[in-house]
């Protein structure tokens, strides 16, 4: 993004101790492993749609890309969950 004049405030990263960076990307990783394990789920066929949207409140489903999500689901893969 272009900006004319001045610029608004930016915030920068807060510095992290080396053991709160390890536990951060531990927890990313759970995450990570969590939401593919649901996405297999979903393609497999073990997981349906329903019971996906039953779990709506969970942080694990909120954090799920919808994309992603429809890519599993549908046959179509990228070009169709994009339309």
């Amino acid at each position: 993004m272009i900006y004319r004049g001045k610029r608004p405030d930016l915030m920068a990263v807060p510095a992290m101790t080396p053991e709160q960076r390890a536990k951060a990307l531990e927890k990313t990783a759970e995450a990570r492993t969590a939401r593919s394990a649901l996405l297999a789920g979903v393609r497999s066929g073990t997981t349906s749609v329903a019971e996906v949207y039953g779990r709506s409140g969970e942080e694990l489903v909120k954090r799920t890309r919808w994309r992603r999500f429809f890519e599993r689901f549908l046959v179509t893969g990228r070009r169709g969950s994009r339309r």
